[in-house]
């Protein structure tokens, strides 16, 4: 295979490899055989193949020898004057009748369109003049053309295409036509079109193309020609480097590696598209983009802007997905809107997300805008409340005004309105960080002060370090009240609100030490209750001995009345005092019971706080391994290989030395400490135990060798660890564990 050729075409209109538009080319034949109309407008993206189209029809046309078709292309022609522009026009059709270039005299507007032109249109004829890129005319050309459009000389035909913006297409039509122009929108290919556009290469027996990888091309490109070709192009390049002497057969995994290139060389394309878009489109197709491939309903884009600080859904946000379906952009299901072509949602996603085409928010709303320019002004002038009025009025037409917003809340932070400045920087925040964080810190230091509620004092210094970790006044006052309000509570026993203080401070050893003293009070209250039970029990017993003897006493009277008749007087006394200790052992019974009802109860309580203190641990133990997931060397650990290897980071003589060691490490990693307790026996408790007279700390995980020597490596780049070595599982003789050995 020598001297072969890409076939797909990426930089010029694609010429013989054209393919579709055959509904469009159905009513340009229309127009030209009607008596009433005598032009069309075809519009559409940039990439779409409204250049290509035209071409095809030149060429078409000219087959029928009663058509003159003359392309006359305009991108390059901005800045030329009506009489430059006319010049050239006259010349290129001049040249389509082999006639010299044409002297249009003092007069040219009116002798081209009075005298030269209705003489060199051909009888029983029809010239058709195809303009391409109309959108870079000098404007001024347009009245002149509606003039010559007008005039409908008999043979004169005119097929104009256009890339204009959404807004622009109305108005060429009240400039051209006086009123809606006749107009065809130039889609996508339809599949069957996208098909033999991917197998050109088929037909110069370069590449071969499966249909599973021509699906997957049109799931990237939906038809759109451009993109289409950008991607056949790709792999066309890509499997052609080695010059094999086979024709090679393109795979998805080709398709699907090139789509970076893609977006690269058609990032030109792009911006255009995307400069073509007015304001209130740009940031819904952002917002759209960032959805992934989901649909997203009108109702779910409303909550999306206002999660991401578009607070109001105006009417130009509202009416924007439909302006942007109508546009081809877009389509709308059942489930909502999406996307039609997947790779311009990719481009929009990676490049134009909402933060950063925050200014176009501004210009959404042309009145508030306005307002905008005339509070500034006024600003200026040191004319600060009507500036105030005027820019309140501004964001009741655009809440989502960020130069309104900004301005705003420096005048209002000037003034020491610190509130109202509060929140009109969080929302510039959202959009502008840079610009809003200094000033936001300084509202809400001060805010501070003028508060005495420690939880809200808690809550602004909390917001202060989401915006900068750093800033030493939040960090120092923050730690003040929670600590102070933390060992309040450990003194007064409220182990609930000390567990929650000190989570939020990060005071590991602190948790660990009301843990202890948790369950250390839950055992002796419970021995307590032990106690109580054993005294209760005695005290029932003697209650019992009493009530027998005078059982007793009871029972001996009938069989002794002589004897008692004899003593009746000290029976009498005998049974008083029988009686108080009856009394007095009530008394002492019901006092019993109520201390054990108090015990019960504290017994419970501190059942309950020892059960909300292993919830608290849990959770802490949660965080921790959810940080090991998420973080560079969390991640690193899961993609190694299970085994039965432990990586050791110390040995100690005095466990108080290694339990330092590892809190210190900890405190920077602790992603190397995540929980394991199912996995180790008691002996091994905090990745620390005993082999023989040292004490050794070990990071958690069991990995094979080879993964254990990569970690070995990797842990002794970390600053706090002086040592690693590689020691066999010595637990593994003493649990099960839930995988199979890997090495």
């Amino acid at each position: 295979m020598s001297q072969i050729t890409n076939p797909y075409i990426t930089t010029d209109p694609v010429g013989d490899s054209f393919v579709g538009r055959a509904n469009i080319v159905r009513e340009v034949v229309q127009m030209l055989n009607s008596n009433k109309d005598n032009a069309i407008v075809l519009h559409g993206q940039r990439g779409i193949g409204k250049t290509s189209l035209l071409q095809y029809l030149t060429s078409e046309l000219s087959t029928n020898k009663d058509h003159y078709p003359i392309y006359f292309d305009l991108s390059d022609k901005a800045a030329l004057s009506v009489i430059e522009l006319l010049d050239e026009l006259a010349l290129s059709i001049a040249h389509r009748f082999n006639q010299k270039a044409p002297t249009l005299g003092e007069h040219p507007e009116t002798s081209f369109i009075n005298t030269w032109l209705p003489s060199i249109l051909p009888k029983n004829s029809t010239v058709i003049l195809l303009f391409d890129e109309f959108k870079n005319t000098n404007k001024t050309f347009f009245p002149y053309l509606a003039k010559v459009l007008n005039l409908k000389l008999e043979g004169l035909k005119f097929i104009i295409a256009s890339g204009h913006n959404l807004d622009d297409l109305d108005t060429l039509g009240v400039s051209l036509f006086k009123g809606v122009p006749p107009t065809k929108l130039v889609s996508l290919l339809n599949k069957k079109n996208t098909v033999k556009l991917v197998s050109i290469s088929e037909e110069n027996q370069t590449l071969i193309w499966p249909t599973q990888v021509v699906d997957c091309v049109w799931r990237y490109s939906q038809g759109h020609p451009l993109l289409t070709q950008q991607i056949c192009s790709q792999v066309w390049q890509q499997l052609h480097k080695n010059q094999s002497k086979d024709v090679p057969i393109a795979k998805i995994a080709d398709v699907e590696n090139v789509i970076f290139d893609v977006l690269d060389v058609s990032r030109k394309d792009l911006e255009y598209l995307w400069d073509a878009l007015p304001p209130a489109e740009r940031v819904i197709t952002a917002a759209i983009a960032e959805a992934d491939k989901q649909a997203i309903t009108d109702s779910n884009l409303e909550k999306w802007l206002y999660d991401n600080g578009i607070r109001v859904f105006i009417r130009q946000l509202q009416n924007a997905p439909r302006v942007l379906q109508d546009w081809d952009l877009l389509e709308y299901s059942k489930d909502g809107y999406h996307f039609k072509v997947e790779l311009i949602r990719r481009w929009v996603k990676e490049n134009k997300p909402l933060r950063r085409i925050q200014d176009d928010l501004d210009h959404i709303d042309p009145i508030a805008d306005n307002l905008y320019k005339r509070a500034l002004n006024s600003y200026k002038d040191e004319k600060f409340s009507t500036s105030i009025n005027k820019l309140n009025e501004a964001l009741n037409s655009n809440p989502n005004h960020l130069k309104a917003q900004q301005l705003l809340a420096d005048i209002l932070l000037a003034q020491g309105q610190f509130k109202k400045a509060r929140q009109h920087l969080q929302t510039l925040y959202h959009y502008k960080p840079l610009a809003a964080r200094s000033r936001l810190i300084q509202v809400l230091l001060k805010l501070t002060e003028l508060t005495n509620d420690e939880d809200e004092q808690v809550q602004l210094y909390e917001q202060v370090l989401s915006l900068e970790p750093t800033q030493a006044e939040a960090i120092n006052k923050r730690k003040a009240i929670l600590e102070q309000r933390g060992n309040t509570a450990l003194e007064t026993e409220d182990f609930n609100t000390a567990l929650r203080v000190y989570e939020k401070l990060g005071f590991k050893r602190k948790l660990t030490e009301i843990e202890l003293k948790i369950r250390t009070r839950y055992f002796e209250l419970k021995k307590d209750f032990e106690k109580f039970q054993q005294q209760k029990r005695h005290q029932i017993f003697a209650f019992g001995f009493v009530l027998m003897l005078i059982g007793i006493a009871i029972y001996l009277v009938p069989e002794q009345k002589t004897i008692i008749k004899t003593f009746n007087k000290d029976v009498s006394i005998e049974n008083n005092l029988l009686e108080t200790e009856l009394e007095q052992a009530t008394d002492n019974n019901a006092l019993l019971e109520q201390e054990l009802a108090t015990a019960q109860a504290k017994f419970e309580t501190i059942e309950q706080e020892l059960k909300k203190a292993q919830e608290n641990i849990i959770l802490l133990k949660a965080s921790i391994l959810k940080l090991f997931k998420n973080t560079y060397l969390g991640k690193f650990l899961l993609r190694q290989k299970k085994g039965h290897q432990v990586v050791i980071i110390g040995t100690f003589r005095d466990r108080k030395d290694a339990d330092e060691y590892k809190f210190a490490i900890q405190d920077q990693y602790p992603e190397l400490f995540y929980p394991q307790s199912d996995l180790l026996p008691t002996l091994a408790e905090n990745n620390i135990y005993k082999r023989g007279r040292a004490w050794e700390v070990f990071i958690s995980g069991f990995y094979s060798y080879k993964a254990a020597r990569r970690l070995r490596k990797r842990l002794l780049k970390l600053e706090p660890i002086k040592g690693a070595f590689i020691r066999r599982d010595p637990f593994r003789n003493q649990r099960v564990l839930p995988f199979e050995y890997g090495g």
